[in-house]
């Protein structure tokens, strides 16, 4: 595992709230189950005078930070869907199917597709095999496994986390299959980031933008600037 580019050179404040975001997925856990927050997360009304962003993640559970990330880009002027498939529950190709039915059953079209993490995943499978460039005009990625990652293994129970392994033939496909539209994608990432490094977070021939933040979740969960990229980006894309 190389460490070098990852974890050396961190202040410890940064690895303290990373730490503390981390722990807080449980908790998080638990209060959507108490409070249902993720079903409201959902925009009652779409305006199409407004470009569209559609989240996709994928973990055990829901972030109520990642809502609060979501109603960020409502304020900007953007339509904003969260679509999220616990991990728990099917593979990636499945969870990619899903999101393919949850963009038509909407209705959704000219699409900023942003992948949160392991939702990059999905969010590219959707893209590369079941067509979803069709509604979908640029595609942001944030500190997804591309090309894998060894804390996996620390996950190996779960079907989907053994599949984003390095050495597993799941991503030695993505790592190899050639890229659609490489020009229409970014992929955004840490400085640093612990669980996954530099060279797995980015497609190859697709748009590498580093943020400078320390940390997996500070990067996603935490720090506006990347939510100011992407709106950055929508915006430019829906103007073209």
């Amino acid at each position: 595992i190389n460490l070098k580019s990852s974890c050396y050179n961190v202040p410890m404040t940064d690895w303290l709230k990373e730490i503390a975001l981390g722990l807080y997925y449980p908790i998080a856990g638990i209060i959507n189950n108490i409070k249902k927050l993720h079903e409201d997360s959902e925009m009652d009304a779409h305006n199409p005078t407004l470009p569209t962003v559609v989240f996709v993640k994928r973990w055990f559970n829901h972030n109520p930070l990642h809502i609060q990330r979501k109603q960020y880009l409502q304020d900007k002027g953007f339509n904003v869907y969260y679509y999220f498939q616990s991990i728990s529950k099917g593979t990636w190709e499945k969870s990619a199917e899903n999101l393919d039915q949850y963009i038509k059953d909407r209705g959704l079209e000219n699409v900023t597709l942003v992948g949160i993490s392991g939702g990059g995943i999905t969010a590219y499978l959707y893209l590369q095999n079941l067509n979803g460039w069709k509604y979908v005009d640029t595609f942001i990625s944030i500190a997804t496994p591309f090309g894998g990652t060894w804390q996996e293994l620390f996950l190996s129970f779960n079907e989907s986390c053994r599949q984003l392994t390095p050495n597993s033939q799941f991503v030695q496909n993505i790592m190899n299959q050639p890229v659609k539209n490489p020009e229409k994608i970014y992929c955004i990432r840490a400085e640093s980031d612990e669980l996954v490094e530099n060279k797995s977070a980015v497609l190859p021939g697709c748009k590498e933008i580093v943020i400078p933040v320390k940390g997996h979740n500070n990067l996603h969960l935490f720090d506006n600037t990347v939510y100011d990229k992407i709106a950055e980006i929508a915006h430019n894309e829906d103007s073209d």
